[in-house]
C-alpha cells in the first residue's frame, strides 16, 4: 500500500513553496511504477521513501527548489549527482530539482537504482530474468 504524502510540504503552510509541488508530485508518480509497495512516508521536513528500509527522500530546500536525496552506496558522484554532504546524514547523494521537467529518465533510473538497492529481491529477480534477443 502507497501511502500519500501530504498535500501541502513537510513545513509550513504551503504558500513558500508552491513552485516545488509539480517536480514532486512527477517524481512520486514514478516510484509507483517500480513494483513492490513503496512508502512514500511523510516527515517533519521532508517525504521517505521506503520498501522495507529508507532508499530516498524529496525535500523542500527553497522555496523554489526540491532536493532529492538517495542511497547509492558504492556509486560516484557527478556534476548533477552531488555527493551529499552535510544534505542529510543518511543519503549518500543528492540531486537538486528547480522544475518539473529536471525529473528526467537519468533522475528517474538513480531514483529506481536506489530502489532496487534497497530491496534485494528485485536485484535477484532481474539476474533471474533471461536477456532479450538470447
Amino acid at each position: 500500500m502507497i501511502r500519500s504524502p501530504r498535500t501541502s510540504p513537510p513545513s509550513g503552510d504551503g504558500s513558500r513553496y508552491s513552485e516545488y509541488g509539480p517536480a514532486r508530485a512527477t517524481l512520486l508518480g514514478h516510484h509507483q511504477t517500480f513494483g513492490k509497495q513503496v512508502e512514500a512516508s511523510p516527515k517533519k521536513a521532508y517525504v521517505s521513501l521506503r520498501l522495507g528500509k529508507q532508499f530516498a527522500i524529496l525535500q523542500p530546500s527553497t522555496t523554489t527548489r526540491i532536493d532529492v536525496g538517495l542511497v547509492l552506496p558504492g556509486v560516484e558522484p557527478s556534476e548533477r549527482l552531488e555527493a551529499s554532504g552535510s544534505f542529510n546524514a543518511m543519503m549518500t547523494h543528492r540531486v537538486r530539482v528547480a522544475k518539473p521537467s529536471e525529473v528526467d529518465e537519468e533522475l528517474v533510473g538513480w531514483l529506481r537504482q536506489a530502489y532496487d538497492l534497497a530491496d534485494p529481491s528485485a536485484a535477484s529477480d532481474l539476474a533471474r530474468k533471461p536477456k532479450r534477443g538470447k
